[in-house]
């Protein structure tokens, strides 16, 4: 499954196995860039477990853009090294519009990504609220 909608970037699930060696480009420097700078979204999702083993945290991250900002998972830059070859060509082309200075990624954000923010808080507990 793959959602493409404007306001997304590379929520994706891949199913193939993979890929080896890492995928470090443009693509990926920029997107490393951009999700150690992201801010932390207001929804609190569960974890997404990608076919090869990765997981996610459980947050949206906010990144930034030249048209504004676009919600990804902490799996985006895992997405883009490891499963390039799923990624459709029109998340590729929102990468490059990231503002964001490339950066190259470590073993831990190649493998599942790393939160920009620590620690991750705790959603509120909203049982009882008005």
């Amino acid at each position: 499954m793959i959602s493409t909608a404007a306001r997304r970037l590379l929520f994706i699930h891949p199913m193939d196995p993979l890929e080896s060696p890492a995928v470090i480009d443009a693509y990926t420097l920029r997107m490393t860039g951009a999700l150690r700078a992201a801010r932390l979204g207001d929804s609190w999702r569960g974890v997404h477990t990608c076919s090869c083993g990765a997981r996610s945290t459980s947050w949206d991250y906010l990144v930034r853009t030249d048209k504004g900002q676009l919600i990804t998972s902490s799996l985006a830059i895992h997405y883009l090294a490891h499963h390039r070859h799923e990624v459709p060509e029109a998340e590729l082309a929102k990468v490059m519009h990231l503002v964001a200075n490339d950066a190259t990624p470590d073993a831990k954000e190649l493998a599942f990504g790393r939160p920009p923010v620590a620690p991750i808080p705790f959603p509120p507990d909203r049982r009882g609220a008005d």
